[in-house]
C-alpha cells in the first residue's frame, strides 16, 4: 500500500487517545477505559515510524490495520478508578485515505 497520498484523520480521533481531552472523557465514561499516548509529542513520533514502518495485521470494520511493537511505552489504558497499564504497541488504522494511530496492548484482529 502507498502512504504517500494519506491525510490525517480528524482531530476528534486523534483526541481520543490523547489524556485530558474532552473525546477521551467521553470514551472513559462510554467505555470504562481509554487507551492514551505519553503525550501529543509521543502520538506524533508514534504516527511518524507507523507510516515508515508498517506491517499490515488486518482489516477490520472496513479500515485496513498496521501496526508495530516498540520497545518503550507508548501510551497507557486508564480506567475509571485511576488504574493505568503500560502500552508498547501501536497501530495505525487506515481507512478512505485518512489514518489515525492508536496505542495498544497489541493488535487488534
Amino acid at each position: 500500500m502507498s502512504l504517500e497520498n494519506l491525510a490525517r484523520n480528524d482531530q476528534r480521533y486523534i483526541d481520543r487517545h490523547l489524556r485530558g481531552t474532552q473525546q477521551m472523557q467521553r470514551e472513559l465514561s462510554r467505555t470504562g477505559s481509554a487507551d492514551v499516548f505519553v503525550d501529543e509529542a509521543m502520538l506524533r513520533w508514534v504516527e511518524q515510524k507507523l507510516l515508515q514502518n508498517v506491517i499490515f495485521t488486518g482489516r477490520v470494520r472496513g479500515a485496513d490495520q498496521y501496526g508495530y511493537l516498540f520497545n518503550d511505552v507508548i501510551g497507557y489504558r486508564i480506567d475509571l478508578k485511576g488504574s493505568e497499564i503500560p502500552l508498547c504497541y501501536g497501530e495505525l488504522k487506515i481507512k478512505d485515505g485518512r489514518y489515525h494511530a492508536i496505542p495498544r496492548t497489541k493488535a487488534s484482529y
